[in-house]
């Protein structure tokens, strides 16, 4: 059984067809004379008038817009059929102006920290690309519970928050073993800053917890009370690089109350447990996060279990010692940090991301069957849904936050939807839909539609009415995303 959730609607009211993406020089932008009805514009019966998503966002939250406020554009099917259409709406007395989209191009960004060539999981789980997207926001705050974190290194400089320190009973989580700092540079060191190693999430905030001691141990209630600690003081992320061979009711009532209040727990799916998964990464509700290598290969130490749910890179991973030196660490406790990252990127993205669509998200746009013979089609034991995809995940995100579209047109016979869409979207299809004619009530589509995978992160498909009722007036449109 395949677990779906909402996490956005995208839902589009259309008394027309969408057409598909085209290259922005067949596209033409209109602005609107104040106190003009822009429904009013005659134009070809094949083409239609677009309103923007911030347009339709405002509507969707019931927010008065004037109909003129924003602009429209208009998708052409050649450059030459645009240039037309421009020359005629030049002198339309609705028309403020109109002009042709213009193209532009994004780059992924290579930062310049001295060490960044080495950290190869960069590139793995395509964190140049998504920086394009977010590189964090100070407003999410990530709780690391662990050894503490070395407060005067350069790669925290401004970053690090009021914590806790529960092993000494002060204020004061001093890293006297290493592990924490190592743990919170692989997922949030300082990035583009021409210094040592990159992160994944450069701006977000920091609380060091500090539940274990110079020599590694740690116990259950130290644990729960640094998780209330984070819940209390504002946390959205909680990293767990930590692990115990039994089950806990206190950790794990502290963990429910953490995700109850909208924080995002995750915690490293082994440590040295090989046959199955540590406490709590073993909770079905805790986003357990394995450990692969630069050839997604299962790490040695990393735990085989129906708890699993992604993998993220985690062997002979660049960090930073409590002295500023560099070092190569390996296990799952350097993978988990990496998906934590990942989630904050989501959450400053979308800060209203629960538990569940985090997980779901990560789940939904991992990469499947990327390197090992052993990791099957679909879900396994060993490697989750698969190895994480930064740049997918917020691709799959951007996808469900592009919010309404809405479109005059009379007589269309078929509807066109379009939205953003990973790559691997095309193997993992991670869309489950659903359609009203009304919005007082929704039914499933009889089946799964064939989907059309397009250039620019971009996937459409067409209601001929053959996987839904015939075309009405008004259709409205969600998807699930499943995983």
């Amino acid at each position: 059984m395949r677990k779906v959730d909402y996490v956005t609607l995208i839902t589009l009211l259309l008394t027309g067809s969408l057409a598909l993406p085209s290259p922005p020089e067949n596209t033409v932008i209109i602005g609107f004379k104040e106190q003009t009805d822009p429904s009013k514009l005659t134009i070809p019966d094949h083409l239609m008038l677009e309103r923007s998503i911030t347009h339709n966002l405002l509507l969707s939250q019931g927010t008065p817009v004037k109909p003129t406020t924003y602009p429209y554009r208009i998708t052409c099917s050649s450059r030459e059929e645009a240039q037309e259409l421009l020359q005629s709406l030049s002198q339309n007395p609705l028309i403020k102006y109109a002009e042709k989209s213009c193209p532009g191009q994004l780059k992924e960004i290579t930062p310049n920290d001295t060490n960044f060539s080495q950290q190869w999981q960069h590139q793995i789980i395509s964190s140049p690309a998504a920086w394009q997207i977010t590189t964090g926001s100070p407003e999410i705050t990530v709780a690391i519970l662990d050894t503490g974190i070395t407060n005067n290194l350069t790669e925290f400089n401004n970053r690090l928050v009021p914590g806790f320190d529960f092993v000494n009973n002060d204020n004061n989580p001093a890293d006297d073993m290493g592990h924490g700092t190592r743990v919170t540079a692989v997922g949030f060191a300082n990035g583009n800053d021409n210094f040592g190693t990159a992160g994944v999430d450069w701006n977000c905030r920091i609380m060091p917890i500090k539940i274990a001691g110079s020599d590694g141990n740690l116990n259950d209630f130290d644990v729960a009370d640094g998780v209330n600690f984070a819940v209390n003081n504002g946390a959205r992320v909680i990293n767990l690089s930590l692990g115990f061979n039994g089950f806990s009711q206190t950790l794990m009532n502290a963990i429910d109350n953490a995700i109850s209040n909208g924080c995002i727990v995750i915690a490293a799916a082994s440590e040295g447990n090989q046959n199955g998964l540590s406490f709590p990464a073993s909770l079905p509700q805790v986003i357990a996060v394995g450990a692969t290598d630069s050839n997604d290969a299962k790490h040695t130490t990393s735990g085989i279990s129906s708890s699993m749910d992604i993998v993220a890179p985690g062997r002979s991973i660049r960090t930073t010692n409590t002295d500023g030196s560099l070092t190569s660490r390996s296990g799952t406790s350097y993978s988990a940090p990496i998906a934590s990252a990942a989630a904050s990127l989501l959450l400053s993205v979308n800060p209203s991301l629960n538990q569940s669509q985090i997980e779901i998200i990560l789940s939904a746009s991992a990469d499947d069957q990327v390197g090992s013979p052993s990791d099957p089609a679909g879900f396994d034991s060993t490697f989750g849904h698969g190895r994480l995809n930064i740049h997918a995940a917020l691709l799959l995100l951007q996808g469900h936050m592009e919010g309404l579209s809405s479109f005059y047109q009379n007589g269309a016979t078929t509807q066109t939807l379009s939205w953003i869409a990973p790559p691997n979207a095309s193997s993992k299809q991670p869309y489950q839909f659903e359609y009203s004619n009304g919005l007082d009530g929704w039914t499933s589509f009889s089946s799964n539609p064939t989907l059309t995978f397009l250039p620019d992160n971009r996937v459409s498909w067409t209601d001929t009415g053959s996987l839904t009722s015939p075309p009405t007036q008004k259709r409205f449109y969600r998807f699930r995303l499943v995983r």
